[in-house]
This record gives C-alpha cells, sequence and structure tokens, in this order.
C-alpha cells in the first residue's frame, strides 16, 4: 500500500547490506573471522589455488545467507507482484556489487603475479584457477542465488575469459619450450632412447590438466571442444618437436625414440574422456615405428645369413630380364617378331645368388638357429612399452620364414638352374617355422 516508503526501506536495507558485506569479506581476507576459528585467507596467498578457491567458498557462502535473508524481509509481500518486479532479485545483485572490485583485483593479482607456485607448474595452475571461477558462476547461476544480468555474475564471466586467456597463454608458452634444452635450441635423447626431460614435462602437465577437466560441471559438448582445443595446442607441436630432437639418430634409434615419446603421450590420453581423435592419430604412427624396427630387424638377420643378394633377386625378379633389343645382332625384323619375349636370368647366375653362397648362408643359418636371440637387435631393450619388443621380434621371425620359404621355393625352380637343391637348403619351410616360431 505505501510502495514509496517500501521502496525506500528496501534501498536502506541494501545499503546497510552492500556495506556489512564488503566489510565481512576484507575482514575475512587480512584477520580471519575469529567467531568460525578461521585464519586470514590471504596469508595463504602464496598458494594461489588455496587463495582463490577460499575467496569464492567465502563469497558463496555470504551471497547464500544475502539470499535467505532477502527472502525472509520479503516472505510476508505478494509473490505475483515480487515475481513481476523481480525486487528480491534486484536487491542481491545490488548488495552483492560491493564485491566485484575486491574479488576481481585480487584474482586479476593471482592470475598474473610470479607466484612461485604458478611458475613451477604452469599451465595446471591457471587451468584449477579457470574451474574455480567455472564451477562457482554455474552454481550461482544454476541455483538462482543470483540472476545472469547482476553485476557479480558479470565480473565472474570477465575472470573466466581472462582466466582462460592466461591459461592458453601459458600452455602455448610450455609448448614453445618442448625440445629446447638449457644450453642448446635442441634437446638431444638420452643413450637409453626415453623421452627427453621437456617432453615428459609437458606430459605430466597435460595429465593435470585433463585430470582437472574430469570435474568441470560443463556439457559434455562444451568439454569436448575444450579437451580438443586443449590437445590440439599440444599433441602436433610435441610430435614435431620429437622428431627434430630425433633428426640426428640413426633410424633404428630415431624409430625406438619416436616411439617411447608417442607411448607415452598415448598412455597419458588413454585415462581420459574425448580424446579418441588424437590416440587413434598416435596409435597410427607407433605403428609405422613398430614396422620400421621390424623391417630393420629382418634386414639385420637376413644380412648376417649373407641371403641379402637372394632376396633382392627374388623381390626384383621381374626386372631382371634382358630384352632381345638390347641383344647384338638382332635386326629390326628380328627386334618385331620377339619383342614379347625375354631372357631370364637364373638366380644360381647372379652374384651372391651362388650354390656357394647358399651352401654358406645355410651354415650361419644352424647358428641362427641354435640361438636366434643373439640378433636381436639391442636398441629394441630400450622400448618402454612391456609388449613392444616382443612385437617386433614375433614379427621379424614370421617375415624370416616367409623369405625363407620364397627363396626355398626359388632354389627349387628349376627356371633358376641350381644344381641338386635338396642339398642346398637343407632345411624345410616348415621346419624353419617350427624351430622359429
Amino acid at each position: 500500500e505505501r510502495e514509496i516508503l517500501f521502496k525506500y526501506c528496501l534501498d536502506e536495507y541494501v545499503t546497510v547490506r552492500r556495506s556489512a558485506v564488503v566489510r565481512n569479506f576484507i575482514e575475512a581476507l587480512t584477520r580471519g573471522r575469529p567467531s568460525a576459528n578461521t585464519t586470514a585467507i590471504e596469508s595463504h596467498s602464496n598458494d594461489v589455488i588455496r587463495y582463490v578457491g577460499d575467496m569464492f567458498a567465502f563469497l558463496h557462502q555470504s551471497i547464500a545467507n544475502e539470499r535467505e535473508m532477502i527472502d525472509n524481509l520479503l516472505k510476508l509481500c505478494d509473490k505475483q507482484k515480487l515475481s513481476t518486479t523481480g525486487l528480491a532479485n534486484t536487491s542481491i545483485s545490488s548488495i552483492t556489487e560491493g564485491l566485484c572490485r575486491p574479488l576481481k583485483v585480487r584474482v586479476e593479482q593471482s592470475l598474473i603475479s610470479d607466484n612461485t607456485s604458478a611458475v613451477k607448474t604452469g599451465p595446471s595452475v591457471y587451468y584449477r584457477i579457470k574451474n574455480i571461477i567455472s564451477f562457482y558462476l554455474h552454481t550461482l547461476t544454476q541455483t538462482s542465488l543470483l540472476i545472469p544480468e547482476s553485476p557479480f555474475i558479470y565480473t565472474l564471466k570477465e575472470l573466466q575469459t581472462l582466466s582462460d586467456k592466461i591459461f592458453y597463454n601459458s600452455l602455448n608458452f610450455c609448448v614453445a619450450r618442448i625440445g629446447k634444452s638449457q644450453v642448446s635450441d635442441v634437446e638431444v635423447p638420452a643413450n637409453d632412447l626415453k623421452p627427453t626431460q621437456s617432453v615428459t614435462h609437458i606430459v605430466s602437465v597435460l595429465k593435470d590438466v585433463l585430470f582437472c577437466q574430469n570435474s568441470c560441471l560443463s556439457a559434455d559438448e562444451e568439454r569436448e571442444q575444450e579437451v580438443q582445443q586443449i590437445l590440439s595446442t599440444v599433441i602436433e607441436p610435441l610430435i614435431h618437436s620429437c622428431i627434430i630432437s630425433a633428426s640426428k639418430l640413426t633410424p633404428i634409434e630415431m624409430a625406438v625414440f619416436l616411439f617411447n615419446c608417442l607411448f607415452t603421450i598415448n598412455e597419458t590420453l588413454a585415462n581420459y574422456r574425448f580424446t579418441d581423435r588424437f590416440k587413434d592419430m598416435i596409435a597410427l604412427q607407433t605403428d609405422g615405428h613398430i614396422e620400421t624396427l621390424v623391417n630393420e630387424q629382418i634386414s639385420h638377420i637376413i644380412s648376417y645369413l649373407g641371403l641379402s643378394s637372394l632376396q633382392n633377386a627374388i623381390q626384383q625378379k621381374d626386372e631382371i630380364t634382358i630384352p632381345f633389343s638390347q641383344l647384338s645382332g638382332c635386326d629390326p625384323l628380328a627386334i618385331r617378331s620377339a619383342m614379347k619375349d625375354e631372357i631370364t636370368i637364373p638366380f644360381s647366375q647372379l652374384s651372391g645368388c651362388d650354390p656357394l653362397a647358399i651352401r654358406s648362408a645355410m651354415l650361419k643359418m644352424d647358428t641362427f638357429i641354435s640361438g636366434p636371440t643373439d640378433l636381436a637387435l639391442h636398441q629394441s631393450s630400450y622400448l618402454i612399452a612391456s609388449n613392444a619388443k616382443d612385437i617386433v621380434w614375433k614379427h621379424s621371425l614370421a617375415s624370416i620364414c616367409t623369405i625363407y620359404e620364397q627363396m626355398y621355393e626359388s632354389v627349387n625352380n628349376t627356371v633358376n638352374n641350381y644344381v641338386d637343391p635338396n642339398t642346398l637348403m637343407n632345411y624345410k619351410p616348415e621346419q624353419i617355422k617350427m624351430l622359429l616360431l
């Protein structure tokens, strides 16, 4: 009935409560609350996660108390008129407006300061702060403590944007340092071919960030989008840096080192959602490096046995031909009539494929069969995946059996003019498979 008087009274209440809320906040920051047996929040300012978290926890409780008080104050008023005018929401927005500046100044200072713990852990600290802000922004709006248009919510959105920007700046800075040591722009892998220190560090940072991301209250679509953005920022530059670090290694060492780096990355991604696209990409690359090691292992064994020439002859048999056009004394008429024919050189006449070479290879085959692991590449022992070494070795032996079978068939093929081929290769393919596999 007395709307003007009611408005004056409510304005006076809002003014008093706004001053009280700000005063309580400053007191909690600087002196603590003796009644609640708590220390000053700013005494933990060296730990930015706790500092920011404590500030938001205190303010959330204060806002909830103020909301309860304003609701009790207006509970006898006409509910429909209150809903239409939005007095309760407007009042609580005005009360909390005084908290915006002191909160914003302190959070911004925490984000941009060269805090010891922040420098030490980098992006993971900024991501936790970002998550704290997002959590309370979500809580205050979803529980209807504050309306989205209130100055306090607007301040939280500004801080969320700032924390997001600083987080990605910090992440990009860490990524830019991958593969660089204190003494060189290119970090050289250690003798054990394990991931370098910078790779291990960025993977650890990525693990911390993804772990924090699991606790986000955002919708799955938003979380997936953010994970994709984080991984796009880190993974591709990280792999590129690993390749640069491995550039001066031998092909075998490069394959082992890159496999170890990729395996470490994929092992981290395996524990978190929304990482499938990157896991598949990395798995494809690790398979390629395993294939490289298998090929190197096969070449090492074939070279030891002295069968490289015979293997090359089998692989290139379609190219080892002499057309009539290259034979002396062939006139044009003969060339036209004989272009479809070719003279094939028998394997027994090729250097390194003669019977003596094959007999020598079979003697070495006896030694190989008696102790096949003696020919395993020592670099394979540096693979950090528990089953990777076994996979390389088993695939290599399976390929050796296949290659031996091809050689056995070629030697026993009458086209290749081997005399008494049964005495040259004294193991049948089935025997080799039984002995090696």
